[in-house]
């Protein structure tokens, strides 16, 4: 009598969500375009506050306290583009190089597949967020205490600067950020390329800087980053009037303009052949 035995069949056992989210990292990472992305806005951020912080340290006295919204305000025009630009690649750049197939035949969860994106996305642009409020705040502070002569505890103690402010602007600029990588991420989604998603957030903040300095009809309020500008400003808003002005407004604005890139994207990836 003989025996026989019989082998237990492998089981794989379904990728995670936190291990979706690491393959995510490993993917960015392992490319170069995600690093020029952020070192270039902020190189950019470091040299305008320098620059603006200076050039009002000719006029006035500034105190270290008193620089930070010039820089949070300056690390909100210019680090947006950086925090887009990574969400897209996070979005776009599997479709993009069409890699988007064999992750799901190996990972048939499209839920989790998305998920994956939108968790790292929102890490990725508050990584960067972060980076670049350090970096802006940390050149105000390094002109500003030029000429005034260190922390200047005198005029923090005269409260220049409600305390509130203190905590309120640097929350605001890493919420804008995070949002503007949002926005990034689902814009990779829903264009299906990091490329055509990082062109189309240049041309449409081309339009917005055109439209809204021409005109200041509600109707270019509409547009999504001057609706963001809006909501999260730091410093004088010259567009802070008018219908869909308020903060709440415009917030509301900017969200409904990611919930729908995301609503575009989680549709076209669902209807997806990846036979």
């Amino acid at each position: 009598m003989t025996t026989q035995t019989i082998l237990k069949p492998n089981v794989v056992s379904s990728p995670t969500l936190m291990s979706s989210v690491r393959s995510e990292w490993i993917k960015l990472s392992s490319t170069r375009s995600p690093w020029v992305a952020v070192a270039i806005p902020t190189l950019l951020v470091a040299a305008s506050t320098g620059t603006v912080v200076r050039l009002i340290e000719r006029i006035e006295d500034l105190s270290v306290i008193n620089s930070l919204p010039i820089a949070l305000s300056i690390v909100s025009l210019i680090g947006i583009a950086g925090a887009v630009i990574v969400g897209a690649i996070v979005g776009g750049s599997d479709f993009q190089r069409q890699t988007s197939a064999p992750t799901l035949i190996s990972q048939p969860h499209r839920g989790q597949f998305l998920a994956s994106k939108v968790v790292f996305g929102v890490i990725a642009s508050l990584t960067v967020a972060i980076v670049m409020a350090v970096v802006g705040s940390a050149v105000a502070a390094l002109f500003a205490a030029g000429d005034s002569g260190g922390l200047a505890p005198e005029a923090v103690a005269a409260g220049e600067v409600p305390d509130v402010n203190r905590f309120t602007l640097p929350l605001k600029t890493l919420l804008h950020l995070v949002l503007g990588g949002l926005f990034g991420t689902g814009l990779g989604m829903a264009t299906r390329s990091a490329s055509l998603a990082v062109s189309a957030f240049f041309a449409l903040r081309f339009i917005e800087f055109v439209t809204l300095t021409a005109s200041q009809h509600w109707v270019f309020k509409l547009l999504p980053f001057g609706a963001g500008d809006r909501a999260f400003n730091v410093g004088t808003n010259p567009f802070a009037e008018g219908r869909f002005s308020s903060g709440s407004a415009s917030l509301v604005i900017f969200v409904c303009a990611i919930v729908l890139l995301f609503g575009i994207g989680v549709a076209r990836t669902f209807k997806q052949d990846i036979v």
